[in-house]
């Protein structure tokens, strides 16, 4: 099954797409991105698959031509739930990929991604401790998706 979790007009009038598939009943999910043109016709797609669950594909236009997608993603090594953060260009190959964590074990899942006015990246969801407690928590990236700062809010 496939979901769509944000559509944007990209810069030649055509659409970039980003979701979610799951292949099947026994697989786990993940991103997908389909760029079509101004009628619908697809002109590539991209199946991002980092070997574990990944979901919430939301894709932004960059100042470059390109795109970067932001996305929920299980790490191979710990069974927690971060952000990851990739860049493609304008014809959807990837330029780079990161992750980022809350730390201390907790999940992170991803509810929005931008672009920003320096051209780097933020992105934002709800971090969940091991006991329970939400908060919201921030990430602010440069240009090549590294991260000099992290922000969190209060509790909710």
């Amino acid at each position: 099954s496939t979901s769509f979790d944000s559509v944007k007009e990209a810069d030649d009038s055509g659409y970039i797409c980003g979701g979610t598939v799951k292949r099947s009943s026994i697989s786990t999910r993940d991103v997908y991105i389909i760029k079509t043109d101004i009628n619908g016709k697809e002109q590539w797609s991209r199946l991002i698959d980092n070997g574990a669950d990944d979901f919430n594909g939301l894709v932004v236009l960059t100042g470059d031509g390109g795109y970067a997608v932001g996305a929920t993603c299980m790490s191979l090594t710990g069974s927690i739930y971060r952000f990851t953060l990739i860049k493609l260009s304008s014809t959807g190959d990837i330029e780079w990929q990161k992750e980022y964590d809350a730390g201390n074990g907790d999940d992170v899942f991803l509810r929005s991604v931008v672009q920003t006015y320096d051209g780097g990246y933020s992105l934002c969801g709800i971090k969940t401790s091991i006991s329970g407690k939400r908060q919201a928590f921030i990430i602010k990236t440069d240009r090549d998706g590294d991260m000099p700062l992290r922000q969190e809010s209060a509790e909710k």
